[in-house]
């Protein structure tokens, strides 16, 4: 399992919330609690994440093709891709 917090910003608030939408969205798919938190205010990044467990590197594949193959996030990455990355 992973639990924890990772803390990020950027030098433009904008951009930063543009990845926030797409991590957050990443990051509740992979396991409730971890937190992304955005900060507008700063460029920085600070992550206290703990994982446990084993990797099967089965399980892995499997679960980031179940990602790049799920109708929400290719809408999102679709929609971020035509309209905000220009």
């Amino acid at each position: 399992s992973m639990k924890g917090e990772v803390c990020f910003g950027l030098e433009d608030p904008a951009r930063t919330a543009e990845i926030y939408g797409v991590t957050s969205s990443l990051a509740s798919m992979i396991d409730r609690r971890l937190m992304i938190v955005p900060d507008m205010d700063e460029p920085q990044l600070s992550m206290d994440v703990a994982i446990t467990g084993r990797i099967f590197a089965g399980y892995v594949v499997l679960s980031a093709l179940k990602i790049l193959f799920n109708r929400d996030v290719t809408r999102v990455y679709r929609y971020t891709k035509k309209n905000l990355m220009d």
